[in-house]
C-alpha cells in the first residue's frame, strides 16, 4: 500500500434556468459538450439551448 493520497479531478457545470431561475448540477461536461445543447429544467421543464457559458477560472495573467 502507497502512502501517498490520490486525487480525481470532476468537472462540474452550474446551469441556471432562464424561465424559473432554478439550479441544478452536471457533472463530467465539457465547454464543447455544453455549447448549444438543449437541456430541460428538472424544476419546471423550461427546454432551451446552453447559450452563455461563464468560465469560473480567473488568470492572473
Amino acid at each position: 500500500m502507497t502512502e501517498k493520497h490520490t486525487a480525481y479531478i470532476e468537472t462540474l457545470a452550474h446551469m441556471n434556468c432562464g424561465n424559473c431561475d432554478s439550479y441544478w448540477g452536471l457533472s463530467d461536461l465539457s465547454t464543447e459538450t455544453l455549447e448549444g445543447r438543449v437541456l430541460y429544467c428538472p424544476h419546471c421543464g423550461h427546454e432551451a439551448s446552453v447559450e452563455d457559458i461563464v468560465d469560473g477560472i480567473e488568470s492572473d495573467q
